[in-house]
């Protein structure tokens, strides 16, 4: 089952349970079984700062783990110190009381006040990753074309858990950051939580979130970061959010498709944001609305579901004025993909014509953009109906957050 966004184009699957990926997990534990027996301190170390993010509770890793400690840990001293404490946090991230004694011992018995201290740490970790462990490795949604790391992320992310969210972007920052289907869940993550804000932990995991997604300089994700700078109630939350934009999408980005929708009060049913969102659009093609306004609109269709023909008409027009002129590249070249893209995304046959029109000029980029789009108007027949069912919609969520859970 792939993952639904990738390289810009959305792609929906049949959704299973069944993974196939087991033998990944004899092979992830080997490799670890292996660092623990004759890895560096360095390596070491790496290993037991990943595994807390694993959900693995396997004996016959943690039993290799615990004897390193039990002979290290009491005695440590120099560098010895940090592998030791970060033995200590790995054990406890195994969520097996069978190691409960091991890290009392070194708690009662350690050389050196930090290694006992940490120790003493990891005994309360233990009681969290009981809870969180089955949460993380849970095989149900897996999906078999994502990583371990991946789909154990995206396991954590749709947890209600703030702790295990917060352990989720911690995660993510080792070396998972652009990775498309973990930034896809970080989004609908940060989308979900960012109106219930009732904390500062809340706050700053979805700050965090909004950093490593911005940072992925991924123009699919500008609108969702759009409406967390518009839509929070916390002003300090917004601001970061929009320095995040501002540093990794430059200034026009807030030349935003969102902006008339962001005037609706908080509590505005799902169809009030649809009408508004559709007017947003429109007026982003009539008159003089900047192009950097409407190449934003022609990203956001292109995973709304909107099937507007009076929209795409609008587009189709602009495109047209384009192609009357003769492209050589720059801007229009760029708006032209863009309108494109956002035709694709009606997912209707009417604007097959004004593609073909694009791909006979003699620019090949351009040939290239238009056979690229006309490829993808089927593949949106499909999806539209998937992402607008409103069967699911939960009205108490935006509709960028109903539609990322139906995709």
């Amino acid at each position: 089952m792939r993952r639904l966004m990738q390289s810009g184009v959305l792609l929906l699957a049949a959704s299973g349970s069944g993974w196939a990926g087991a033998d990944r997990f004899d092979d992830e534990i080997n490799n670890y079984i292996s660092i623990f027996q004759t890895g560096s301190r360095q390596q070491q170390m790496q290993a037991c700062q990943q595994l807390e993010g694993t959900g693995l509770s396997d004996h016959r890793l943690f039993d290799v783990l615990e004897k390193n400690f039990s002979e290290m840990a009491p005695v440590a001293s120099g560098d010895a110190v940090d592998v030791a404490i970060w033995c200590a946090k790995a054990l406890g991230s195994s969520g097996e009381e069978k190691y409960r004694a091991s890290l009392q011992k070194v708690v009662d018995k350690a050389k050196t006040g930090k290694v006992s201290r940490h120790a003493e740490a990891a005994i309360q970790l233990l009681e969290q990753h009981k809870r969180w462990n089955p949460i993380i490795s849970d095989r149900t949604d897996f999906r078999e074309s994502e990583s371990l790391a991946a789909n154990r992320i995206a396991n954590m992310l749709r947890s209600d858990d703030l702790d295990l969210r917060v352990l989720a972007v911690k995660t993510i920052r080792l070396g998972n950051q652009n990775d498309p289907y973990i930034l896809d869940s970080l989004t609908g993550a940060m989308l979900k939580s960012y109106k219930n804000i009732s904390g500062g932990k809340l706050k700053s995991n979805v700050q965090s979130m909004a950093e490593i997604v911005a940072s992925s300089k991924d123009p699919r994700y500008l609108p969702p970061l759009m409406e967390v700078s518009t839509g929070t109630n916390h002003a300090d939350l917004a601001e970061w959010v929009k320095i995040f934009i501002q540093r990794n999408y430059g200034k026009r980005a807030f030349l935003s498709p969102g902006a008339s929708a962001s005037l609706l009060p908080a509590d505005a049913s799902l169809e009030e944001q649809k009408q508004a969102e559709l007017q947003n659009y429109k007026d982003a093609f009539r008159k003089d609305g900047s192009a950097q306004i409407q190449k934003n609109v022609c990203i956001a269709l292109q995973w709304s579901g909107i099937s507007d023909v009076a929209l795409y008409d609008l587009i189709e027009q602009r495109l047209n004025e384009i192609l009357v002129r003769k492209i050589r590249g720059g801007d229009d070249l760029e708006i032209a993909s863009c309108d494109a893209k956002g035709l694709a995304a009606s997912g209707m046959d009417k604007y097959l014509t004004v593609m073909r029109r694009m791909a006979s000029t003699r620019q090949p980029k351009l040939a290239h953009y238009a056979e690229e789009s006309m490829s993808r108007i089927e593949s949106y027949k499909k999806w539209n109906p998937i992402i607008s069912d409103e069967k699911n919609f939960q009205p108490d969520q935006t509709l960028q957050v109903n539609r990322f859970a139906n995709m």
